[in-house]
């Protein structure tokens, strides 16, 4: 505290100091190279690997203990600043002191005080983060096709045959011709988004490692069991996008990142705008009253200044929610083990070059620590070769074991204890790969594990991971036939992966 009192102090002086030694320029030119340098120490940590021997190579290898402290120092040169510059100017605006030397500063605060407030509702600070940018780019992509026509002089021209980007959750799975909301149309899997729900001030015990919990984006509901779910058509008017949930799901750089958060990436990253993440209504603030609402009549600079601290919660009307690996479980499988399904997909396709499965492991430990929950898998197929850096296979299974469930109250079984099956498909080349993709990895050793900082990417190398993700498929589920339905279980098993108990 004395130490913050000095620099306090000293700031009347150092703004005197700029203006009358002429040097506000040299000042500003400090302040940005701080900027810079601040959005240089952030990528370094997350970024693409960069070339060897180059100065962001070297800071990448710097211990990240050491980076976070040249991190937050240049925030605290970049707020430093920014303050002595305000104060330059407005000393400045009156170089011939002909008014009282307190009406000045008295009446620029008072007007940016009621700019601040003005403002602070009005803005809608969501939307002025790079989220819509991430998402316009995501629908680009995956959400919307065009296909090639050509007019009578033979011009050729795109035209759209599929747009999704504006469809709403509570549309997901067609909707039903009697209104009815709680209906499914089609027989499509049905899609949980996850993102993750940001607790870095929550004071459950449960959540104090990780600092956040599973949120999930449904057709039919909403939630997490920190917030408690709310109907999907009901939650924020039902409103909510597939794209905006999908972007969130996604949102990887984000100045709240679940329990990768700490206080100078926080503080650095809300400065600097880079927000992936998303504000949202929380369904469990005053029994869900306001949940209906679409984050309007929030004073906004509150909910930033938590975000730039680290501060988040569920104890309040919004809560921060960001990409849904910052919970530890990278590959979403959680909330489905969770839900003691009886097959489970999981798609490991993260850039992990050493095959070293970190997330995959990080998810299984946290639900075996949760709700008791093993899964007997054995990796080797999927580990690399030494001599080929290849793998023998493409994916794996595992026996999932559920344990029995007993109502804490009475001691009643409440569900007995169940097998099931996870299936681990991962992003790998043991030799059977069409041409097309075995030339592609040739001139890009690092497929198909290249960095996933690398957001926009070309026909050859979408093609290529396409391709593989297609024979990845196609070769795990080639051996499944003779599927028996029990329907008095409602369960379908007893497949070529070997019967359930």
């Amino acid at each position: 505290m004395t130490a913050i009192s000095m620099v306090v102090l000293c700031l009347p002086w150092l703004a005197y100091s700029v203006h009358t030694a002429g040097s506000p320029l040299r000042v500003l030119g400090g302040w940005l190279v701080s900027v810079a340098a601040a959005r240089f120490l952030a990528r370094s940590g997350g970024g693409p690997p960069a070339p060897a021997g180059s100065l962001l190579a070297g800071f990448t290898n710097l211990s990240a203990r050491i980076r976070n402290g040249l991190l937050a120092m240049c925030v605290v040169v970049i707020v430093l600043g920014g303050v002595v510059l305000v104060c330059a100017a407005l000393i400045a605006l009156d170089p011939g002191g002909a008014v009282p030397p307190y009406v000045l500063p008295f009446t620029a605060g008072l007007v940016a005080l009621a700019l601040f407030g003005t403002l602070g509702v009005s803005l809608d600070f969501n939307k002025l983060s790079l989220h819509y940018f991430y998402r316009d780019r995501l629908v680009e992509t995956y959400l919307q096709s065009y296909v090639s026509r050509a007019d009578e002089r033979r011009e050729g021209y795109q035209v759209l045959v599929r747009d999704d980007a504006e469809i709403h959750l509570t549309q997901l799975h067609g909707v039903a011709r009697d209104g009815a909301e709680d209906t499914c149309v089609t027989a499509a899997p049905f899609h949980l988004v996850v993102g993750a729900l940001n607790l870095t001030a929550s004071r459950d015990m449960v959540r104090r490692d990780r600092k956040s919990d599973y949120f999930i984006f449904s057709r039919l509901h909403c939630g997490s069991e920190t917030t408690g779910y709310m109907e999907t058509p009901h939650y924020r008017h039902g409103e909510t996008k597939l794209a905006r949930a999908m972007t969130i799901s996604g949102a990887a750089a984000s100045a709240a990142m679940g329990q990768q958060t700490f206080l100078a990436q926080s503080f650095a990253l809300t400065l600097l705008n880079v927000r992936l993440g998303q504000w949202m209504e929380n369904p469990r603030f005053r029994g869900g009253r306001r949940a209906h609402r679409t984050e309007t009549g929030v004073f906004w600079p509150l909910y930033l200044l938590r975000e730039m601290l680290g501060s988040t919660d569920a104890n309040r009307r919004l809560i921060n929610i960001s990409d849904g690996g910052h919970t530890g479980d990278n590959l979403g499988i959680c909330p489905l083990l969770k839900r003691r399904c009886a097959i489970i997909v999981a798609s490991d396709a993260e850039a992990d070059p050493r095959h070293a499965f970190g997330s995959l492991t990080e998810a299984l430990r946290q639900i075996y620590i949760d709700e008791n929950i093993s899964v007997d898998l054995n990796l080797d197929k999927l580990r690399l070769d030494s001599a080929t850096g290849r793998t023998k296979a493409h994916h794996t299974v595992g026996i999932i074991r559920y344990p029995r469930v007993v109502d804490p109250d009475t001691g009643a079984q409440v569900r007995p204890a169940e097998t099931g099956f996870l299936v681990v498909l991962k992003s790998s080349l043991i030799g059977d790969e069409s041409v097309p993709i075995l030339n592609y990895c040739q001139d890009n050793p690092d497929f198909p594990h290249q960095t996933t900082g690398d957001q926009f990417f070309d026909d050859d190398q979408f093609e290529s991971y396409r391709g593989l993700g297609a024979l990845t498929a196609q070769s795990a589920f080639r051996e499944v036939s003779d599927i028996a339905w029990e329907p008095a279980r409602g369960e379908v098993w007893e497949g070529a992966w070997g019967n359930r108990p």
